[in-house]
């Protein structure tokens, strides 16, 4: 309990534009519950700080807790803004268990904004010491925003371990922006990997919303349908604050 609540204080956040604030945080609380009694519970939470028009420096924590294990993993970084609309992200951190088993973790991410379009590419890596796992996580993203009502956003994953383990998932998002408070985004995602050395396909579906209801407080929720393999399934739910300060 004492380590959700460390993490509680902090916040999470990421897109940077010039605002009138010092801090941004979100708060970050995800549940998905199996058919086959297993779970994941997870908050993440960063801080940022606008240090100045091109630096900002962050704080990330993260805690996850399965049937197997309870997680908490630290992650300072920052924020490089190299121009208006070119950015890139770099956070490296430490990771342990109740058992004090470390974990690396960290990624890289490029992202380069227009008025109607988002593109981003990031690296993310990671390390287990106890079973002496590497994991690769690339992904790229595009997302154009057609109207002032309607986006789309295509998001490519590869997820490769050394075990060996190899996956490719495609996620797609359909925006609806029905004023400046109000949002809907339907999400499905295609999942195809590699298991014992055949492989299987999974898919998700969702829907978030999204609620302005303070000059500087958002609040978004997420529900979600897992279908795995093996007859699997599972329901998500979580929850964002978005505040500004």
């Amino acid at each position: 309990m004492k380590r959700y609540m460390a993490a509680i204080l902090f916040s999470v956040a990421s897109l940077l534009w010039a605002q009138s604030f010092n801090f941004r945080n979100i708060f970050d609380i995800n549940y998905i519950g199996y058919n086959n009694d297993t779970y994941v519970f997870e908050t993440e939470n960063t801080l940022l700080y606008y240090y100045s028009d091109t630096l900002i420096p962050l704080a990330r924590v993260r805690v996850t807790k399965t049937q197997y294990e309870l997680r908490t993993l630290i992650q300072p970084g920052v924020v490089w803004i190299f121009m208006p609309g070119l950015y890139s992200e770099i956070v490296y951190g430490i990771s342990s268990n109740e058992d004090g088993e470390l974990g690396q973790d960290g990624y890289i991410e490029l992202v380069h904004e227009t008025d109607t379009t988002i593109a981003s590419a990031r690296f993310r890596a990671g390390y287990y010491h106890e079973s002496e796992v590497l994991y690769l996580i690339p992904d790229v993203s595009f997302k154009k925003q057609f109207t002032s009502l309607y986006s789309l956003k295509l998001k490519y994953f590869f997820g490769y371990t050394d075990e060996p383990f190899y996956s490719h998932s495609v996620q797609l998002e359909n925006g609806f922006s029905f004023n400046k408070q109000y949002a809907a985004t339907l999400i499905t995602t295609g999942i195809t990997e590699d298991i014992s050395g055949s492989w299987e396909n999974s898919w998700s579906a969702g829907l978030r919303l999204e609620a302005l209801v303070a000059q500087r407080l958002t609040i978004k929720y997420l529900f979600q349908y897992h279908s795995l393999v093996n007859d699997v399934w599972g329901i998500e739910n979580g929850l964002t604050l978005d505040w500004q300060f």
